[in-house]
């Protein structure tokens, strides 16, 4: 998996068709190219959703493929491990008041420069939401 956002797409096995799961690699131009050598791409599970997380708290986003048993035959879920770079990185942990103690709608505004544009990022919760935006 690279730095940039990707977009991973599973095969949902909607019309009983085993498919190959598909990732897209950000082109950073708001255009994204298949990349259909990554391992994680050319897995053919009967995958029905995914979520990209930092299973390991080294700041690196992994991947984590749902599977499913179909006609008898189990699956196992796939968790493809980012190995990331010498990047930085920061996390947050944040706690709302009263009524609002999971501080849902929180914002953390960051003002920093990578590769000399300016960024924000964002993720949800409870939805597998992630946004990461350059201006």
């Amino acid at each position: 998996m690279t730095e940039t956002l990707t977009c991973f797409v599973t095969n949902a096995f909607l019309d009983g068709t085993q498919l190959t799961n598909f990732l897209y690699i950000n082109n950073g131009d708001g255009s994204f190219t298949r990349n259909g050598t990554d391992i994680s791409a050319t897995d053919s599970s009967w995958s029905y959703g995914c979520a990209f997380g930092d299973y390991d708290n080294d700041g690196f986003q992994d991947l984590l493929v749902a599977t499913c048993r179909y006609e008898g035959i189990d699956q196992v879920n796939l968790l493809y491990h980012n190995n990331g770079n010498d990047n930085n990185w920061i996390t947050f942990s944040l706690e709302g008041t009263h009524s609002n103690r999971s501080a849902i709608g929180a914002t953390v505004r960051i003002k920093a420069t990578i590769e000399g544009k300016p960024g924000l990022a964002n993720a949800g919760n409870l939805c597998t939401e992630q946004l990461l935006r350059t201006k």
